[in-house]
C-alpha cells in the first residue's frame, strides 16, 4: 500500500511519503528492471574481471556471457588460454567443500587470488571457504605447504622503532614521563583553550614524542526529527556534529616532547594561520625533524611545516598557493621515498596537475615528471628501482575527447615520457604484480570495451584477451561537443536516446546536472545503461549529460571558473550546446525543456529555473545544498572561499526564491546526513513567502539521495510527463 497524505497551502503540495513497493511504482519500477535487463541481454561478455595471479604469469578472465559465468585461464608466456570454461565443474567442487550448512553465494567474484602450479590451479576464496586450495581433475583438496610469494611492499612507508622506556601520561593538562624505578618528570603543559589527544608517537630513538593538542572549535549540532522510526511509535530525534561555512572548527597542532626534560617545542602561531584539515604530524625516517601539512579556510593555500628538534628553528618547507583554490580534498597526493631522501608530490603550480620530484630535506623540486596541458589523474605504480612512474591522466591526447584516460610512463628526471594505451576512447588499467605488463580495458561511452594485454615498457600490445558483443543494435549514446559561451573551449557532453526512437517527432528534453567542482560527470565508459538518464529515455525523452565552465580536469580557466561562481554552474555553455545539437537534430524539442539532480545537482536544478526560467520549463531538485552557508564546511569554503562573504547570500536559492518560473518539485530524505534537510525547507519557506506554486515531497525514514527510490523516481517522471508532455 503506497501512503502519503496531502497537506493544502497558498503555495505548496506537500507529499510525506514512504517509499512502498504497491501501485503505480511498482508497476514502474516493473517496467524500469524489465527494461534493464532486456538492454543488459543484448551485450554479451560485459562483465569481464581480470584477475592476476599472484606470480604475475597467468591471467584468471571472470565473465559474465549467456548462459551464466565463465572462467578462462591465459598464459601469459605461451600467449594463449590453457584453460577454458571451467567455472562449472569448479563451481561443483567447491559446494562440496563448504562447511556444513554454509552456502555459496559469491559465483566466481568469491575467487580472491589463484597461481597455477605443477599440481594444479591453486585458489584462495571469499568466507565462508578459508586457506589455500588446489583445484585438479574436477575436485579441490586442502593445499598443504603452499606459500604464496611474497607481494611487492608498500614503498614510502617508514616503521619506526622507538626504543621507549616508560610512560607517558597527561593530567590536568600537565605532561610527564616516568621511566622504571624513577620518580615521575613533569616535561610541560598544555596551553590553555585545549587539550590533549591519543597515544603519543614516539621519535626512531625513543628520546621524544608527539601529542595531539586540540583546540575546540564551534561543534555545530544538526538535529532532525525521524517521523516513523521502525521500532516505536513515538518520533526520535537526531543530532550530529556538522560544521558548516564560517564555523570555528576543531584544529589540532603537534607538541613535541623530551623524555630529557628539554623544553617541549609548539608550533609557532604565525606559521599555522587560519587552518584547516592539519594532517597527522609524523617524525622523518631519522628522526631529526617533526613535519606536519594543513590548508588554510579558502583553500588557497596549502604548507608543510618542519620543526627541526635539534636547532628547535621552525621553517615553511613547502607552500603551494593559488588566488582562487587548490583543488585539495579529492587529488592530494604524496609519495615518500626514504631510500633516497625524496617525494614524489601532486601539484597544480603550474595550472595543470603533474607530479614533482622533491629533496625530502630541503622540499626542492629536482625535477618535474612531465608538463604540458594535461592533468594527471591517478598514480598506478612508483618503481624505485628503475624510478620510474607509470599513471593515468587526461587531456594529453589533443584529437581525442579531452576527458579520456590514458596511461603513461615517465622516468623520475622527467625524461622518456611514453604512452602505454592507445585507440580513441577511455582506458582501465590493471597492472601484474611486478609492473611489467598491464590489462588495458578501452571503451567508449558509444563504443564497447576491449580487453588487451600490453607491455609496461612500450605498451606493445601482446594479446587480445577479451572483446564484449553487442549481439543486436539498440541505440547507444550519442557524443556531442561544442564551442562554450566565449567560443573559447568544446564544451563535451552526451545525448541518451528515448527508447523506440523516430526521427519524424519532437521529443521533451530532460538535462540530468551535476555542477560540483571537484570533478566532470559526464559518462566516458560504455555501459549499456546509465542509470536515471537510460530510466528517462525508455519513458520517451531525450536526455542530455553535459560538463560546462566550472568543472574539473581542464584548463585552470575552464575549471576554476566556479570559484565565488557556483551558481554559474554552466548554464551559459549547457544552453547553447543543447540549442546546438538541436540544429542538426530536430527531434529535439528544445522548447520543452527540464532538468533534474541531486545534491549539487539539485542546486543546480533550481538555480537553473531562478536563473534561466525562460528556457528550463521543469525540475526536480532533490536533497539540494540550496544555500552554502548551511551546506558542509569542506566542501563550499573551498569553492566559495572563506570567510564568508555576500556573494553566499546573494547566490543563495533561498536569496533568489522569488525570481522561480515553470514547475518545480523539491525532494527530500527526512534523515539526511550529508545535506542538512532544513536547506530544502528552507527553499520551501522562501517559495511559499513569495506566493510561488511548487511541489515538496519529504520521504520518511530516507537520507541523501532519497530522490532516487522508486516512489520518487516515479513521481519524477510522473511530473515531467504533466508538464513536458509527450513525443509530437
Amino acid at each position: 500500500m503506497r501512503l502519503w497524505k496531502q497537506f493544502g497551502s497558498l503555495a505548496c503540495s506537500l507529499l510525506l511519503a514512504c517509499d512502498c513497493s504497491a501501485g503505480e511504482t511498482a508497476e514502474f519500477q516493473d517496467r524500469v528492471v524489465k527494461s534493464y535487463w532486456d538492454v543488459r541481454g543484448q551485450v554479451d561478455q560485459l562483465d569481464v574481471s581480470p584477475l592476476w595471479s599472484l606470480d604475475g604469469k597467468h591471467i584468471a578472465l571472470v565473465r559474465t556471457r549467456e548462459g551464466g559465468e565463465r572462467l578462462d585461464i591465459y598464459s601469459v608466456e605461451k600467449k594463449e588460454f590453457i584453460s577454458t570454461d571451467i567455472w562449472p565443474k569448479l563451481e561443483k567442487a567447491v559446494r562440496e567443500i563448504l562447511p556444513e550448512g554454509k552456502k555459496w553465494r559469491h559465483g566466481l567474484r568469491g575467487i580472491s587470488d589463484f597461481q597455477v602450479n605443477p599440481e594444479g590451479i591453486i585458489l584462495s576464496f571469499k568466507k565462508p571457504l578459508s586457506g589455500w586450495w588446489i583445484y585438479r581433475d574436477a575436485a579441490l583438496v586442502q593445499a598443504t605447504g603452499f606459500t604464496p610469494p611474497a607481494s611487492d611492499p608498500s614503498n614510502g612507508t617508514v616503521k619506526l622503532t622507538a626504543k621507549k622506556s616508560g610512560e607517558v601520561e597527561v593530567k590536568g593538562g600537565v605532561v610527564s614521563f616516568t621511566a622504571p624505578g624513577k620518580p615521575a618528570k613533569q616535561l610541560g603543559k598544555a596551553p590553555e583553550g585545549g587539550h590533549y589527544s591519543g597515544a603519543p608517537r614516539w621519535s626512531p630513538d625513543g628520546q621524544g614524542f608527539i601529542l595531539d593538542f586540540v583546540r575546540p572549535g564551534q561543534n555545530r549540532q544538526v538535529t532532525f526529527v525521524e517521523s516513523s522510526p521502525k521500532d516505536q511509535v513515538q518520533p526520535k530525534v537526531h543530532t550530529f556534529h556538522y560544521d558548516k561555512p564560517g564555523d570555528k572548527v576543531t584544529l589540532t597542532e603537534p607538541h613535541v616532547f623530551f623524555i630529557d626534560g628539554r623544553q617541549p617545542i609548539f608550533p609557532k602561531p604565525e606559521l599555522v594561520q587560519n587552518p584547516f584539515w592539519p594532517q597527522r604530524a609524523k617524525w622523518t625516517q631519522n628522526g631529526g625533524r617533526v613535519e606536519f601539512e594543513y590548508v588554510e579556510r579558502g583553500f588557497g593555500r596549502k604548507v608543510i611545516i618542519g620543526l627541526d628538534v635539534e636547532t628547535r628553528e621552525q621553517t615553511i618547507l613547502l607552500e603551494e598557493k593559488d588566488e582562487r583554490y587548490i583543488h585539495n580534498g579529492f587529488v592530494a597526493y604524496r609519495y615518500d621515498l626514504p631510500g633516497t631522501n625524496e617525494l614524489l608530490w601532486g601539484s597544480d603550480r603550474d595550472g595543470w596537475r603533474h607530479l614533482y620530484l622533491l629533496d625530502a630535506k630541503t622540499y626542492r623540486v629536482k625535477s618535474q615528471l612531465g608538463e604540458g596541458n594535461w592533468h594527471l589523474r591517478e598514480v598506478l605504480k612508483v618503481d624505485e628501482e628503475k624510478r620510474q612512474v607509470i599513471f593515468l591522466a587526461n587531456g594529453k591526447e589533443t584529437d581525442q575527447d579531452p576527458y579520456h584516460l590514458h596511461a603513461y610512463r615517465v622516468d623520475f628526471d622527467g625524461k622518456n615520457l611514453i604512452k602505454l594505451t592507445e585507440g580513441d576512447g577511455t582506458h582501465e588499467v590493471i597492472l601484474s604484480p611486478d609492473g611489467s605488463r598491464f590489462i588495458d580495458k578501452c571503451s567508449r561511452v558509444d563504443a564497447p570495451p576491449t580487453w588487451r594485454l600490453r607491455s609496461s615498457l612500450d605498451g606493445s600490445l601482446i594479446s587480445e584477451l577479451a572483446a564484449c558483443e553487442i549481439k543486436s543494435e539498440f541505440r547507444l549514446p550519442e557524443r556531442f561537443h561544442c564551442k562554450d559561451r566565449n567560443g573559447e573551449f568544446d564544451i563535451w557532453g552526451v545525448i541518451h536516446y528515448p527508447a523506440n526512437f523516430d526521427p519524424s517527432k519532437k521529443y521533451p528534453v530532460l538535462e540530468q546536472i551535476y555542477a560540483g567542482p571537484h570533478g566532470a560527470f559526464v559518462p566516458k565508459s560504455f555501459h549499456p545503461w546509465h542509470g536515471a538518464a537510460s530510466e528517462h529515455a525508455d519513458f520517451g525523452f531525450v536526455v542530455v549529460q553535459i560538463d560546462g565552465l566550472g568543472t574539473a580536469y581542464r584548463d585552470p580557466k575552464f575549471s576554476k571558473f566556479a570559484y565565488k561562481n557556483l551558481v554559474d554552474s554552466g548554464f551559459p555553455d549547457r544552453i547553447k550546446w543543447m540549442k546546438e545539437a538541436a540544429k542538426t537534430r530536430p527531434w529535439m524539442d528544445v522548447e520543452r525543456v527540464g532538468i533534474y539532480g541531486g545534491s549539487a545537482g539539485g542546486q543546480s536544478t533550481v538555480a537553473g529555473l531562478l536563473h534561466h526560467g525562460d528556457f528550463y520549463l521543469a525540475g526536480v531538485a532533490d536533497c539540494g545544498c540550496h544555500d552554502n552557508r548551511m551546506d558542509k564546511i569542506w566542501w563550499n569554503e573551498q569553492w566559495m572561499d572563506w570567510p564568508v562573504g555576500p556573494h553566499y547570500e546573494q547566490q543563495s536559492n533561498v536569496t533568489n526564491a522569488h525570481k522561480l518560473k515553470g514547475k518545480l518539485m523539491l525532494t527530500v530524505g527526512e534523515l539526511d546526513r550529508n545535506v542538512d534537510p532544513a536547506s530544502t525547507m528552507q527553499v520551501a519557506d522562501a517559495l511559499i513567502k513569495a506566493d510561488k506554486d511548487f511541489e515538496l515531497i519529504i520521504l520518511t525514514g530516507r537520507g541523501h539521495g532519497a530522490g532516487e527510490t522508486s516512489y520518487a523516481r516515479r513521481r519524477r517522471l510522473d511530473f515531467f510527463k504533466q508538464h513536458l508532455g509527450e513525443p509530437k
